[in-house]
């Protein structure tokens, strides 16, 4: 047969062929498509399915089936291979691992399983893991239908966790429409403490999206008493994403009129949680009033974890009661938190200043009970002479009712002497109560002589014969 003669028949079976395999390959990607491994690396999938893939098959031991887990239609079951998904989810110790797989796994499911699985968890027994796990998935049905969402965590979830879900679904809800979850969360009869925390949960979710408009929206809020409960939940968000220099300029535009100052005061305090330096030295340039309850804030704060920092800035601070305010509060912190050795070998390496008196009678209210003779010491090293002499006095006091034979010398050669023999002396005793005589009857009512009976007339005392004198009666 010759080469011309066979082309068209190579042609046409080759044709017949391909078209067959074809046929093949798509019933197999069909099929593959609903029960073969779905491959994580597969470019069709956006970066949710990856995540959803991974984790399903991470946490149910065999490959997502994303055809039943996206699936929109009512009749279809609710996956086993999701229910087993959460389960194992549910009972995984908290940390790092759970969060991501709850990350990845709710973020990538559609309004029917996210539904199907809340009502799954609902029906289960009560544990932390459902109870977090439950959280997320509202906050994902929150950002599909809030209202739906509302609806059933404010009446088919556990009273003791009714407002956190509700929180949870607000979260979600107000990232895609807060003005929505904004007006439901004012609508509610509830406390005031508690439509504080919807408000504040409604601004912070605002804020993550669009965050000139959540500040706007609190900074709008007329009814104060809810003011400081939201305003403090953004303040909380602003300090935490951004900063505390960088979210300076938020606050002001929250209420351009000025803030009040015990939210100036919680804001200070939370900024010396990362940068109290930086705290203290914008609260340097606050007035007066201002500056003393901040500069408190954050010497409360910046004491609680970094004391020794904490009094190298107040040490450097000018001169005054101020100063010495800020060493007394940072002292009685660091004696609560680590003791006295650090504090007192820091006071003792710096030379004599009456602006430490506060901080060293710190030391000796601590002290006194554990060794008087040390906390004498300590109170006759403070400079002003009032403080001093208050302080030793008490010391004196206790210690030579504890240790008389110890107080005594000490006392007698570093007291003057006029306050030394005021607490040496004896008090004399009170006078005794004379003994009553032996035969008085002290018992006995003393006889009443009788009583004239002689009647007297009130125009008698101006009649001269009345009196004996005169020959009267």
């Amino acid at each position: 047969m010759s080469r011309q003669r066979m082309t068209p028949v190579v042609i046409g079976v080759a044709w017949l062929v391909s078209l067959g395999a074809v046929f093949v390959l798509g019933i197999l990607s069909a099929f593959a498509f609903h029960r073969a491994p779905e491959s994580v690396m597969d470019a069709g999938l956006g970066g949710a399915d990856r995540e959803l893939a991974f984790a399903m098959e991470s946490l149910a031991g065999e490959p997502a089936d994303l055809a039943a887990l996206k699936s929109v239609s009512a009749r279809d079951a609710f996956p086993a291979q999701l229910e087993r998904a959460l389960d194992r989810l549910a009972g995984m110790a908290p940390g790092v691992r759970r969060s991501f797989y709850t990350e990845a796994l709710v973020r990538g499911l559609p309004m029917r399983p996210v539904v199907a699985s809340v009502q799954h968890l609902a029906e289960q027994p009560p544990s932390e893991g459902r109870r977090a796990l439950s959280r997320e998935l509202l906050r994902r049905w929150g950002e599909l239908d809030g209202r739906s969402a509302a609806a059933f965590a404010g009446t088919r979830t556990a009273e003791a966790v009714r407002t956190e879900m509700l929180e949870a679904v607000l979260a979600g809800w107000a990232r895609v429409n807060a003005g929505d979850a904004w007006n439901w969360a004012m609508r509610q009869e509830v406390s005031e403490a508690v439509r504080s925390r919807f408000l504040g949960r409604v601004a912070v979710a605002e804020a993550e999206v669009d965050l000139e408009s959540a500040v706007a929206r609190v900074g709008g809020l007329e009814e104060t008493a809810l003011q400081p409960g939201v305003m403090r939940a953004l303040t909380d968000w602003l300090v935490d994403n951004l900063g505390g220099e960088q979210a300076l300029p938020w606050l002001v535009e929250m209420d351009p009129e000025g803030l009040p100052l015990d939210l100036i005061v919680y804001f200070a305090r939370r900024w010396a949680d990362t940068d109290p330096w930086m705290a203290a030295e914008w609260a340097g340039g606050l007035d007066g009033t201002a500056r003393e309850e901040v500069y408190g804030a954050v010497a409360a704060q910046w004491a609680s974890r970094e004391p020794a920092e904490a009094a190298r800035w107040a040490y450097g601070l000018p001169r005054g009661m101020e100063r010495m305010t800020m060493l007394r509060r940072i002292v009685e912190q660091w004696i609560r938190l680590e003791g006295l050795e650090f504090p007192t070998e820091w006071l003792a390496a710096r030379d004599p200043d009456p602006d430490l008196d506060g901080a060293i009678e710190a030391v000796v209210v601590a002290l006194v009970e554990l060794n008087p003779a040390a906390a004498f010491s300590w109170a006759m090293s403070i400079v002003d002479r009032v403080r001093r002499e208050v302080a030793a006095d008490a010391v004196a006091r206790y210690w030579l009712e504890v240790d008389p034979e110890g107080a005594a010398p000490v006392l007698a050669e570093e007291l003057p002497a006029s306050v030394a023999r005021d607490l040496f002396e004896e008090p004399e005793p009170p006078p005794a109560a004379p003994d009553p005589p032996e035969d008085s009857a002290e018992d006995e009512p003393a006889e009443v002589p009788p009583a004239d009976e002689t009647e007297f007339r009130e125009g008698d005392i101006d009649d001269p014969e009345f009196y004996f004198e005169n020959g009267g009666y």
